[in-house]
């Protein structure tokens, strides 16, 4: 079975990369207490967007309205170009990430 999909190309115009705190969640079930993702906070960044890939800071309160705000490690607010922005968390502790 062959799919369009499979040859499709998938685009964006920007990819954040945020590095968060992973903790075991209070709700148990009977494989154990799942992961939980911190997603509050503050932490390193990486933004490629424009061909171009800029080291940054991330932070975001715990109130789940709130967007997450981007910095460079200068404190200069990271824009980002108008379209499609991928977000992927990667744990401090245990993952990596490359960009080529």
């Amino acid at each position: 079975y062959a799919s369009s999909y499979a040859t499709s190309r998938v685009t964006t115009e920007n990819v954040v990369v945020i590095r968060v705190d992973v903790d075991r969640s209070t709700y148990a079930s009977l494989h154990g207490s799942p992961p939980y993702t911190k997603f509050f906070g503050s932490g390193e960044a990486f933004v490629a967007s424009g061909g171009s890939l800029v080291k940054a800071q991330w932070s975001k309160s715990e109130t789940t309205s709130e967007p997450v705000k981007l910095v460079t490690t200068s404190g200069i607010p990271v824009r980002l170009n108008p379209g499609r922005t991928w977000f992927q968390l990667v744990p401090t502790d245990s993952g990596s990430f490359s960009f080529s």
